[in-house]
């Protein structure tokens, strides 16, 4: 008969997030493990239960069955737990940011902006309303420092998600392409849009963006 020790949860709530994932990771190893011992064990049984109810033992036979049930319950409670904790994981693993995010110039929905496929960068944000927009990637909530890879303008970025809003100024580029931050963008609503404009129009004519990329701000 296999023992296996209760589900690791004493304590769990004093413990910091890494020692509950620790504590998960082996428990999922520990019910992968046992499970087919314990499915084996079942068919056992249930070979026996047909043996003795054969040689007409039903004393056997029913002896054999009720350990057999028990242990189909015990599978299925393991079973539960080993899906709840798979479900626990994916969660936890979807609330934690990437080191890096850097958002596809290709997946930006336009407006007056487009894009050059000869030098992968934005441009015509000199247009009437342009902007580019993107649905991030469900983000946790937090800061995000914004760093603009651009040449050719010293105007005003604006990066709006769902409820703030970062700007800052442009630092001249017209002969090289630089990388710029623009300061901590905070985000409440991970899965919404972010907007990036940038103005006044008189200053937008030759300026190219190359890439935006929002990296987890230090807590």
């Amino acid at each position: 008969m296999l023992a296996l020790p209760p589900a690791l949860t004493s304590g769990a709530q004093d413990a910091g997030p890494d020692l509950r994932s620790l504590k998960a990771q082996l428990r999922r190893e520990l019910l992968t493990a046992a499970l087919p011992e314990q499915k084996a064990q079942r068919e056992a049984l249930l070979a026996l239960e047909k043996k003795y109810a054969s040689a007409q033992d039903y004393s056997g036979a029913i002896k054999a069955r009720d350990e057999r049930q028990r242990i189909e319950q015990e599978i299925t409670i393991m079973e539960k737990e080993l899906a709840a904790l798979g479900q626990r994981a994916t969660a936890v693993g979807a609330s934690r940011a990437p080191e890096r995010i850097e958002l596809n110039l290709s997946e930006a929905a336009l407006s007056g902006v487009r894009l050059d496929a000869g030098d992968k960068s934005l441009t015509g944000w000199n247009a009437t309303g342009a902007s580019a927009t993107w649905k991030l990637p469900n983000l946790p909530a937090g800061g995000y420092e914004v760093s603009l890879n651009h040449q050719g303008s010293n105007a005003s970025a604006s990066l709006k998600e769902s409820f703030y809003t970062l700007t800052s100024d442009l630092k001249p580029a017209k002969d090289k392409v630089v990388t710029q931050s623009l300061g901590t963008l905070r985000v409440r609503d991970g899965a919404g849009s972010l907007t990036l404009t940038i103005g006044p129009a008189d200053k937008c004519a030759s300026l190219r963006i190359y890439s935006v990329v929002l990296v987890p701000a230090a807590r």
